[in-house]
């Protein structure tokens, strides 16, 4: 059971499953956007042809997530993990299993070169951003380590977990000059704002090595109001959308209640603090919405 454990605790460093989560998360949106929409509106005659789920698409996301980490678990093993004692989704491999350069960048060449193949020849037009994600995914935590010159931290990270994921699942059905820009815009300031607020989490250990991320160049003051902010200023770009959706706008309400309330004790704990917060918010909003929809569908099918 002990090795068992230990096997999982290994994969589960060296793939990091939260990245590729939230990339995934951004893809699904765009690829069902559709679906999404009828939803909202309950149009559920409209949700009996639904596209299938691409399980190859998501598994070259998750091995490019792959690659994304070994990167910068070995960067960050050099310098700010050595002292970052917050508790964090994962603790890096390459300090904790004390793995070569050599077993690195073979896990991350191995898994960039599967997230292409497995989409060589089922879904073609998706390798693009694939190869773009993981160009963007080196520049932000190897060379020229993006990461160190704020703001372009926050918006690599915006653009290789949210961005481009969600373009590549809207190319699927329908063209790009079709993309609902201020909702979109809306969505990706959001997006900034919770990845500003990640960037507060390692504010110690990135200060302590000259990692000039965006809290590190603005304070932690200043970082917490930026994220009110910039959650604020998405909320206004996509009010079209949201005042159609009150329910959506509730739930987007209430993660910018828990940005302002960072603004009064922004320290980095209090920022992990935050992150937890958001994402229960974020769990208990999707299985109510569920929940109601699940109720709504049965009582119009009589």
């Amino acid at each position: 059971m002990n090795k068992m454990t230990a096997i999982v605790d290994i994969i589960y460093s060296i793939v990091r499953p939260v990245l590729s989560l939230l990339a995934t998360v951004s893809y699904l949106m765009g690829y069902y956007w559709r679906q999404i929409i009828e939803l909202l509106y309950m149009q559920f005659y409209n949700l009996r042809v639904i596209p299938p789920l691409r399980i190859d698409v998501i598994a070259s996301i998750f091995l490019a997530g792959t690659y994304s980490n070994m990167l910068n678990s070995y960067r960050d093993s050099i310098d700010t993990d050595k002292i970052n004692n917050i508790v964090k989704d994962y603790v890096n491999p390459v300090l904790k299993y004390n793995l070569s350069k050599e077993a690195v960048w073979s896990i991350a060449a191995l898994s960039s070169i599967l997230s292409m193949l497995i989409v060589a020849f089922t879904a073609p037009l998706v390798i693009p951003f694939i190869i773009l994600g993981l160009l963007i995914s080196t520049a932000y935590s190897y060379y020229p380590r993006l990461k160190s010159y704020a703001p372009l931290d926050i918006v690599a990270n915006t653009l290789g977990l949210f961005i481009i994921p969600f373009i590549m699942g809207w190319t699927s059905h329908s063209r790009l000059e079709n993309l609902p820009v201020p909702t979109i815009t809306g969505f990706s300031l959001m997006a900034s704002s919770f990845f500003t607020l990640t960037a507060m989490v390692d504010y110690e250990s990135d200060y302590k090595n000259n990692i000039t991320t965006i809290a590190v160049k603005l304070g932690l003051k200043n970082s917490a109001i930026l994220c009110g902010v910039l959650h604020l200023a998405g909320l206004l770009f996509s009010i079209d959308f949201l005042k159609d959706h009150l329910h959506s706008l509730a739930y987007l309400l209430i993660d910018l209640l828990l940005y302002l309330d960072l603004i009064k004790n922004p320290t980095p704990m209090k920022a992990l603090e935050t992150i937890k917060k958001i994402i229960i918010v974020s769990v208990l909003y999707i299985v109510i919405m569920a929940i109601y929809f699940a109720w709504i569908a049965k009582l119009m099918s009589g």
